[in-house]
């Protein structure tokens, strides 16, 4: 009686590490046939491999979505490459602006004139623009990827 018991608790440990690694063992007799049906680890088993398998296709979806918005990114700085903007603006006194030109107004124009939609947040300026005259302004797309809008403020 006691080797059984201590073959059992064999089987059971062995039984238990192999599921721990996702694989199944062969066992032989009727001692870890019946401890995979009483213990449910069969089933365990599989749904362990459904988790993995489920793990393994969000994975691949979001690495499948993360490469489609670097392309995006790519295609949308690649248009603004030879795009130049005109914003106009109210004149104040001595050629000045009132106010400034805003991202908002920027990416309106931009939207207007050339048909490309970007976000305002993705507009960056290093400084308001708060004078006539002929800006740069940088587009930040994500994954390392910039463009430059070429800005012409003239007077409304």
């Amino acid at each position: 009686m006691g080797k059984v018991t201590m073959k059992f608790r064999v089987l059971s440990c062995v039984l238990a590490a192999a599921l721990c690694f996702g694989g199944l063992i062969g066992c032989s007799g009727s001692s870890g046939e019946t401890s995979l049906a009483d213990t449910g680890s069969v089933e365990q088993s599989d749904e362990a491999a459904k988790a993995a398998e489920e793990a393994k296709r969000a994975e691949e979806e979001a690495l499948a979505k993360v490469e489609a918005d670097r392309k995006a990114a790519e295609e949308a700085a690649a248009k603004l490459k030879d795009v130049i903007v005109t914003v106009r603006a109210k004149a104040g006194a001595n050629g000045r602006l009132f106010g400034s030109v805003t991202s908002q107004e920027i990416v309106d124009a931009l939207r207007e004139q050339h048909g490309v939609s970007i976000e305002k947040n993705r507009i960056v300026q290093a400084e308001p623009i708060k004078s006539f005259g002929s800006f740069e302004v940088k587009c930040k797309f994500g994954y390392g990827i910039d463009g430059t809008v070429q800005l012409l403020v003239i007077e409304k």
